[in-house]
């Protein structure tokens, strides 16, 4: 079981590790209390992993992240040992089987428990979600547009960036670093001016797909023309991330 010193460092560590991912409401602190099991992994004194797991009583636990630092080359077979190392814990603690309810995009999690020999069984759960007011959701989200540019080459570019809808309609209006909202922008020639289908623009500004992707799919304009300029300042505001919820936490 997980020792009361380890549990702010793995907190912290499991909010840091999803910290750039899209779900759909604030992804919880892990509860660490009674009946968690963890497993670390640290190189040079510094944790790079974690396997977190619940089992109270019965024949089942569930398994409930499994994460291992970016930076780290080997992050597939770290993760599967820690996994082999917390199948080892649950069984001496009586636990004869051990279930992940996964409903995320694919990556590490999915890679290790395939690896590790899991099977897949469909729920049939349904996720929806959309967005009701596009300017809203850009003041809440502000600092992330921000920090999104700080240390590329747009860290410094001055200029308006506008998604326009069906309904969803609002804007960035960027200067010395920091973002403004435009709650009903009116187009001027100098704006970089994305136009789709509020499905679209839902996708692109929740990082299920890029803006590249929707001009590919042709239901998306980009004016005052497409070139790499503006398609990197688009993806870079706007990139691709992954989907992650993660259950019992």
């Amino acid at each position: 079981p997980i020792t009361e010193g380890d549990h702010e460092s793995v907190r912290r560590f499991l909010c840091d590790y999803h910290a750039g991912a899209f779900t759909l409401s604030p992804l919880a602190v892990p509860n660490l209390g009674e009946g968690t099991f963890a497993v670390l992994a640290e190189r040079n004194g510094r944790l790079i992993g974690v396997a977190l797991a619940k089992y109270e009583d019965g024949d089942g636990a569930a398994l409930q992240d499994v994460a291992v630092t970016e930076s780290e080359d080997d992050r597939p077979d770290i993760g599967v040992a820690m996994l082999a190392r917390v199948h080892a814990v649950l069984a001496d603690a009586g636990a004869k089987r051990a279930t992940a309810h996964v409903c995320s995009d694919p990556g590490l999690l999915t890679d290790v428990l395939c690896r590790a020999g899991y099977s897949r069984e469909a729920g049939g759960g349904v996720n929806m979600f959309g967005i009701r007011d596009l300017a809203q959701l850009f003041g809440e989200i502000r600092p992330l547009f921000e920090r999104r540019l700080r240390e590329t080459p747009f860290e410094d570019w001055r200029g308006s960036v506008l998604l326009l809808g069906e309904r969803l309609k609002s804007g960035l209006e960027f200067e010395d670093g920091s973002a403004r909202v435009l709650q009903a922008p009116d187009p001027r020639p100098t704006d970089v001016v994305l136009r789709s289908t509020d499905e679209r623009i839902t996708r692109i500004v929740t990082g299920r797909e890029t803006p590249l992707e929707g001009y590919l799919q042709r239901d998306t304009a980009v004016q005052p023309q497409v070139s790499p300029l503006v398609m990197k300042l688009l993806e870079t505001l706007f990139p691709e991330v992954p989907f992650v919820i993660r259950w019992g936490w």
